[in-house]
């Protein structure tokens, strides 16, 4: 990842997940500051009217073969679409039948 920081974007989403899953850790405090450096070394995208657009797409298709995906997952889908950009996730299965999608999976 280090090699690509000036490549990869977060989504403010992805950093809101980031904040809570820290904010339950046993060491919260201490550790708020290393997230807070980690974030600040990446460019970050915000969800905005086209991602909206995207996620009420990718909603739609969803639920017209049956698949639910968490609302978080479904609003980062569409902010990647949006910005054309490809997921880095390994968390692939939550995406996968989110129609044209670029998927990577960096821990595989």
């Amino acid at each position: 990842m280090q090699r690509h920081v000036q490549e990869l974007a977060i989504p403010t989403l992805v950093a809101a997940e980031l904040h809570y899953g820290f904010a339950k850790s046993a060491r919260a405090a201490q550790n708020l500051p290393r997230l807070r450096q980690f974030l600040a070394s990446f460019t970050t995208i915000a969800f905005d009217i086209e991602s909206a657009e995207h996620a009420g797409q990718i909603k739609l298709r969803l639920e017209s073969i049956g698949r639910k995906t968490g609302a978080m997952d479904l609003l980062i889908g569409a902010v990647a679409l949006r910005h054309n950009a490809i997921l880095i996730t390994h968390n692939t299965k939550d995406f996968y039948d989110i129609p044209s999608i670029k998927l990577e999976d960096w821990l595989s």
